[in-house]
């Protein structure tokens, strides 16, 4: 049971940490768009003394994902050997088994939803 729960939760932290850094991400490209407000208007060049902090960004998503993919990564090198040198290796192969056989599992519905969504974004984009 508890290997079976691993893939969850290691989806779920990856998952939160992503948003996380999405909700940064956001609140720097709003920064930037308060101070340039002429980056909202693409139907027009660009003045020379404008230009968008591409940099910050790149630093803030390269900082952030490595902190947030953090635990998840942990959790994912150090439990499995943790349950081996703890309780046995008969508990270690029931981990291993119950945590294949969900992730495969988890594995299948989120290619699936994703390519719902990509479906769905495609309609949207060509208005039907």
């Amino acid at each position: 049971m508890i290997g079976a729960c691993i893939p969850f939760l290691f989806a779920a932290l990856s998952l939160h940490g992503i948003e996380r850094v999405s909700s940064i991400l956001v609140d720097e490209i709003r920064r930037q768009l308060r101070i340039y407000p002429e980056l909202k208007d693409t139907t027009q060049p660009l003045p020379p003394s404008v230009k968008a902090d591409v940099n910050t960004v790149v630093r803030i998503v390269n900082k952030c994902t490595f902190l947030e993919i953090l635990i998840p990564l942990l959790l994912a090198v150090f439990f499995p050997p943790g349950i081996g040198f703890l309780l046995s290796a008969k508990c270690l192969a029931g981990l291993l088994i119950g945590a294949l056989t969900s992730g495969f599992m988890l594995s299948f519905v989120a290619s699936a939803a994703g390519s719902l969504w990509n479906n769905a974004f495609s309609f949207v984009e060509r208005g039907e």
